[in-house]
């Protein structure tokens, strides 16, 4: 099982939707293309839920854009941001790691 990583001190809920709408792609047809419900889809968008960080790529790759356009985009000096980072590269084990969950991290932990 992948693990799940918390995104919620950087994920930017209206960055999902105007990517999604510059997109020309409907909830419905994300809905589709990820094979999440339009219900959680709605979630995410209103920032009611934040998705983990599979869910996140997934809707990612179902719009057509880096999982990182869908970050807050904060000076990558901010306190918050450089902890998630940090955050995120700890709680990852290079070797333990698949492809998949390697390029995920990749894509995470890209400088802004």
């Amino acid at each position: 099982m992948p693990r799940v990583l918390n995104l919620g001190a950087v994920y930017d809920h209206r960055a999902l939707q105007r990517a999604r709408e510059r997109a020309g792609i409907t909830v419905a047809q994300l809905a589709a293309r990820t094979g999440l419900s339009i219900e959680t889809l709605d979630t995410y968008e209103r920032g009611i839920l934040t998705p983990t960080s599979l869910r996140l790529r997934q809707m990612a790759v179902g719009i057509g854009v880096s999982v990182d356009s869908l970050f807050d985009r904060r000076d990558p000096d901010d306190p918050v941001v450089r902890a998630t980072r940090d955050m995120l590269t700890r709680q990852a084990s290079w070797r333990a790691m698949t492809a998949e969950e390697k390029a995920m991290l990749a894509d995470l932990i890209r400088p802004v």
